[in-house]
């Protein structure tokens, strides 16, 4: 999957550098197959994310890229404290953003200085409650 040949995704990138949008987001099953199995999610979502970073440096866009996972638990405030990568694969397929600003963290987990130091990669929590549910998402910066 290296060097990005998806076309659909080529044409995402482009056209959000010429939007006054300052973020996007697309899941993965909007470039690879919808029928991915949920072992393979997030390695795909990395070589996709990692793609799409060396395509946005390769024309020097000012854009970030992020891999998004959202956390299923929605009926409590919920940031697991053994959060593992093999847990994340448990969700749903994760989405990638696209952004011309720099993310801030919210809020500053143990959880994300753990996957932070795993990963390599900075890690950010994000979350709000809507109608008594709670939304909870994890970044990872590329």
């Amino acid at each position: 999957m290296k060097n990005i040949n998806n076309y659909k995704m080529k044409k995402w990138i482009k056209s959000f550098q010429l939007s006054n949008n300052t973020e996007t987001d697309r899941h993965i099953t909007d470039f690879l197959s919808p029928d991915l199995e949920r072992k393979e999610w997030l390695k795909k979502g990395f070589l996709l994310s990692e793609d799409c970073q060396d395509y946005i440096d390769s024309h020097g866009y000012p854009i970030r890229v992020y891999l998004g996972i959202s956390l299923r638990e929605k009926r409590k405030e919920f940031i697991p404290e053994e959060l593992t990568l093999r847990l994340l694969e448990k969700w749903t397929p994760p989405f990638i953003i696209l952004s011309k600003l720099q993310m801030d963290e919210f809020k500053n987990y143990s959880v994300a200085d753990k996957l932070t130091s795993i990963l390599h990669k900075k890690t950010y929590f994000w979350q709000y409650k809507e109608r008594r549910l709670y939304s909870t998402n994890i970044y990872i910066a590329f």
